[in-house]
């Protein structure tokens, strides 16, 4: 029997050959003839259209970032198609019900309405399937004239009675009878035509081209790294994980000689291959110092307390190999044993990175990346031969790590063969002592390995790495690295635990502002080891926000006569020429801005909490402390939550602080000499702009998930009209105007006003009442991708569609009367009122009348994108109004945040 022969007889088992009663005119070509009233379908048509359709998938699916989209409403074939979709990776139509929707591709209602100046627009901004496969095309009909629409090639099982309209916009039409086994046998195909893209485009050739073209698919090989790094983040169910609080402390029952002898057990292998560019820093980032002088590498409190070696493997690469040398000098007449190393001295045959930045690995490649120096290298055989065996592997972003006895004591009483220093993710994690991988995530930031436990691996052949090869290349050069996520190496391990350990054991240095916290009073040093201050109640650090002028690290430590106190502190931001004096207490909310050209000096012992004006800036800039004060200490105010981030109160004359104390009531702020109100919630939370509703669409994310959204486009206009103040008009406003007309559309009066703020001639103008008119000026245009950014919420307004007068069933969903014979009256309201003279109606019955045409707010609604080059914004959601209706946007109001509770 030939292949051909078995092919065909594969597709007969699945019935696939049976068609219906009807064959339409188009669909003869496939078919033999009628069989017992049957259309009787080619086999051999077939498979020829068969082999089309998966050729020109796999063509697609060579592509970076090919989309696929398959459409099923058939519940049979729920499964089949949910299985795929897991095998290949591909969002799943099962996820979200809006792809059973009709026009989720072009929402086909608002195109037709679009004005013939806006057909043009080419909304680029989404992302529409490459492909679409219909799996019932007797079903979803619908779906084939929508990609049609947008000309998205279609690949669909179609069969003797499909219509000639439909039938015609199929690129790739498989006749078969859409039968279970057969629609199992076709998305088995599709399944394995992808997967054979994507194997080849992992497969290294081994050839020139192959190296050159290593850099153009870099990107490529890394999202599909990614992707299943993602599909395989834990491959074990559960991972027990121990609170670092129910380690038996290392003085009970230990005495110093035990602990020595399990510190001489164990090596630190600290990754140095992180450079600190990022805080102008030229070496590496573990030479900088911390605090009182200890770099990350200082292991001498340890060793000099117990009396052990512990040594050091410091994992270096070519750009910080030859710097780590001159760093090593000042440790050569301790007795720390450091064995610096250059990770190019162990190329390995696979080259592998799952980096998003030039100078630093992911954290989670740091332990895979240490099992494949134990397995390359001798390096495994020298450390057990000298008593070893455990591996404390520090990533390079840490520079709070450190060897913590505890850990050593349970591991070693427990035979635990792999660990995991973790931190959670979410806030459930630290409440439970098992994970599920469906449940919570862990983010690991230290490892200890058993160096016995490695030894087996790699004695039985164990220790196979099966990652897809990758390459990064640092100035030029290539660096050979073989690595894995941290969950492919714990599934090598039979005895694996997490610790979930305190947040001062990963501290990160990225930036300043992460100098700033562990230099602050908010960290000290025990024995080498940073710990937090007790004293603080939030768990979470501080939010610090420096400027530019900070950026540095030689900038930082100029611009700080001393470190603040930042222990009650909950966020800063420091932009401008600012320089702090020695013992600033900083607590709550503090903001610190110089404004351009402008030196701010904090002066020595300040206490800012919050918002404080006891200090004035003096004519040079300098801000000094005010004579008239005669207590030398300083006024420390408590504000509370009402009066955070923006400015609730209304004064006629600067607060005078220096005498008297203010105190704060919930409705009213009150001292001797006056008395104003909070401002009102009629008050918008920002200045907003105006748009035309153009219609709407479907807007396709990431992930594959679609959002219906609503585009508004701007016409020419936005701009400051007038600045209406409390001193002239009663209350702060701007007023904008927008649409530019003629000047004969518009009235003299109308003319006259815009003429006044020589700005054009606009149709619209509104007001947006306002609590701060800073920054604000008549004439200026307002951008609305400079006043939002995407994900912010909005509060949108405008006139509703008008559907002119309707009936009481329509307006206001009265419900019919019986349809039965008998029945005097079927759509009729009842008694309108009393029926006795003299008569009157009902006081707020419902009634016919006219319909919509109202002005409508819908709150919070989710910028979605805002496209700059087509002058458009999505908004996700509907929006009140036809096409070309004018749109109110504002910042959205968030009570408690930008709008007072009260």
């Amino acid at each position: 029997m030939t292949l051909h022969s078995i092919i065909i007889q594969k597709l007969l088992s699945t019935n696939a050959h049976i068609g219906r009663r009807v064959a339409a005119h188009h669909f003869k070509l496939f078919t033999y003839g009628m069989r017992n009233q049957l259309a009787i379908i080619d086999s051999d048509r077939t498979l020829i259209c068969l082999r089309n359709a998966a050729s020109f998938i796999s063509h697609l699916a060579r592509e970076e970032k090919a989309r696929f989209l398959f459409v099923n409403t058939n519940p049979l074939f729920d499964e089949i198609v949910e299985q795929m979709t897991k095998k290949i990776g591909i969002y799943s139509p099962r996820d979200n019900i809006m792809w059973r929707m009709g026009g989720f591709l072009t929402n086909s209602f608002s195109p037709k309405k679009f004005r013939s100046r806006n057909k043009k627009l080419c909304f680029g901004p989404i992302q529409p399937p490459d492909c679409v496969v219909v799996l019932d095309t007797e079903r979803k009909s619908s779906v084939i004239l929508e990609a049609d629409k947008l000309q998205v090639p279609i690949v669909a099982l179609v069969d003797s009675s499909m219509p000639w309209e439909f039938y015609k916009k199929i690129a790739y039409p498989v006749p078969a009878n859409d039968s279970v086994q057969f629609v199992y046998l076709f998305c088995n195909i599709i399944t394995k035509t992808i997967l054979l893209e994507r194997k080849k485009l992992k497969a290294p050739s081994g050839n020139e081209e192959q190296a050159l073209s290593n850099k153009a698919s870099s990107k490529e090989t890394q999202q599909i790294t990614q992707s299943k790094n993602k599909r395989n983040s834990s491959p074990i169910d559960e991972v027990l994980i121990v609170p670092y609080q129910n380690l038996a402390p290392a003085s009970n029952g230990n005495d110093i000689a035990e602990i020595k002898k399990l510190l001489d057990k164990i090596v630190v292998v600290k990754f140095n291959d992180t450079l600190g560019t990022a805080v102008g820093f030229n070496g590496p980032k573990s030479s900088i110092g911390i605090r009182d002088g200890l770099t990350s590498l200082d292991l001498m409190s340890l060793n000099l307390k117990y009396g052990c070696r512990i040594p050091l493997v410091l994992m270096n690469n070519i750009r910080t190999h030859d710097d780590s040398l001159k760093d090593l000098e000042k440790y050569s007449s301790s007795n720390i044993d450091i064995l610096p190393l250059s990770q190019g001295q162990h190329p390995q045959k696979n080259s592998f990175s799952g980096q998003s930045r030039a100078d630093e690995l992911y954290p989670s490649d740091y332990a895979a990346a240490f099992l494949s120096l134990m397995k390359s290298s001798r390096t495994l055989d020298v450390l057990l031969s000298q008593g070893k065996e455990y591996a404390h592997v520090v990533s390079s972003d840490n520079v709070a790590a450190a060897v913590d006895p505890r850990i050593l004591i349970h591991l070693s009483q427990n035979n635990i063969e792999y660990c995991m220093e973790v931190t959670p993710t979410t806030s459930s994690l630290s409440k439970s002592t098992m994970v599920n991988q469906q449940q919570a995530k862990f983010e690991g930031i230290n490892w200890w390995v058993n160096l016995k436990a490695i030894r087996k691996l790699v004695d039985t052949d164990a220790l196979k790495i099966d990652n897809p090869s990758l390459s990064k290349e640092v100035e030029g050069d290539q660096i050979g690295l073989e690595e894995t996520v941290a969950s492919s190496t714990i599934q090598l391990f039979d005895k694996v635990i997490g610790i979930n350990v305190p947040q001062s054991r990963f501290v990160e240095l990225n930036a300043t502002s992460d100098l700033l916290l562990l230099q602050s009073d908010l960290y000290s040093t025990t024995e080498g080891v940073l710990i937090r201050n007790s004293a603080r109640d939030n768990p979470a650090n501080p939010c610090i926000e420096l400027g530019s002028e900070f950026e540095k690290v030689s900038d930082f430590r100029s611009r700080f006569k001393s470190i603040p106190s930042i222990v009650g502190l909950d966020s800063l931001k420091v932009a401008g020429d600012v320089w702090f004096g020695a013992g600033v207490i900083l607590k709550g909310r503090v903001s610190i801005v110089a404004k351009p050209g402008v030196k701010l000096e904090i002066p020595d012992g300040v206490v800012l909490e919050n918002k404080s004006d006891i200090y004035e800036q003096s004519a040079d800039g300098i801000l000094v402390r005010n004579p008239v004060r005669a207590n030398p200490e300083n006024l420390t105010i408590g504000i509370g939550p009402e009066f955070e981030k923006i400015y609730l109160i209304k004064l006629d004359q600067p607060t005078n602080l220096v005498g008297e104390a203010i105190t704060q009531g919930l409705g009213r702020v009150r001292n001797k000499k006056f008395s104003h109100s909070i401002v009102a919630m009629s008050m918008e939370a920002g200045v907003g702009v105006m748009g035309t509703k153009l219609g709407m669409m479907s807007y396709f994310e990431a992930n594959g998930k679609v959002v219906p959204v609503t585009v508004v486009g701007f016409k020419e206009g936005n701009i400051v009209t007038q600045i209406k103040t409390d001193a002239t008009d009663g209350y702060d406003a701007v007023q904008v105007g927008y649409r530019r007309v003629r000047d004969k559309k518009l009235t003299k009066p109308e003319m006259g006003h815009l003429e006044k703020a020589g700005v054009i001639p606009m149709r619209h103008l509104q007001e947006f009442r306002l609590q701060s008119l800073d920054g604000l000026e008549v004439g200026q245009k307002l951008l609305f991708e400079e006043l939002f950014k995407e994900g912010d919420l909005v509060d949108v307004s405008g006139i509703t569609i008008g559907k002119g007068f309707q009936g009481g069933i329509k307006r206001h969903h009265f419900k019919r009367g019986l349809m039965t014979h008998g029945s005097k009256s079927h759509r009729a309201l009842g008694s309108i009122g009393a029926g006795t003279t003299p008569g009157r109606v009902y006081k707020g019955k419902k009634m016919p009348g006219r319909m919509g045409g109202t002005k409508t707010k819908i709150r919070k609604l989710k910028i979605v994108k805002i496209d700059n080059d087509l002058g458009v914004v999505m908004i996700k959601g509907a929006l009140p109004g036809k096409p070309g209706n004018l749109l109110r946007m504002a910042p959205a109001k968030i009570v408690g945040k930008n709008i007072p509770k009260n």
